[in-house]
């Protein structure tokens, strides 16, 4: 079995699926892998809404034991709440967290990531690189701010 297919059989099969999470969201297709999460759809029971949800795998024993990616997902929690305000940086809608795994309900953005636009157009403009770049540094210069503030 994969690296991928375990941690989708974890998230479908684990002991966690009476977590609260579950209770009120309904997993859907896998929207992308990081080394220690799955990054899925997800839909809100009561309204329907989507969102992504960032699930972390707490058990991975593999170069990154169960306090580091405890600790570095707090960190992006910690990180996010502080930069709800900002209109390029992705909001955090919620927080579950179980033994196993820390789920991390995000506004889902229906056209993906930046990397995929990147990747899949063979040219942008002079002037929508422009728009993007001045995001780019904006959202850091404010991230940078927020870094030093908070400490992580």
């Amino acid at each position: 079995m994969s690296q991928h297919d375990s941690a989708d059989s974890l998230l479908v099969d684990s002991k966690d699926v009476d977590s609260p999470f579950y209770s009120r969201y309904e997993p859907k297709e896998v929207l992308g892998r990081g080394l220690c999460s799955v990054v899925r759809r997800c839909v809100d029971k009561n309204t329907l809404v989507s969102y992504a949800v960032k699930i972390i795998d707490l058990t991975r024993k593999d170069n990154f034991d169960a306090s580091q990616a405890r600790e570095a997902g707090y960190n992006e929690v910690e990180l996010l709440k502080s930069c709800s305000d900002h209109p390029h940086i992705i909001r955090l809608h919620e927080t579950f967290e179980t033994e196993a795994f820390l789920f991390l309900i995000f506004e889902l953005c229906p056209n993906g990531e930046l990397f995929d636009l990147l990747t899949k157009r063979m040219r942008l403009s002079e002037k929508r690189t422009r728009a993007i770049m001045k995001q780019l540094l904006e959202s850091l210069a404010f991230l940078h701010s927020k870094i030093s503030c908070i400490g992580i």
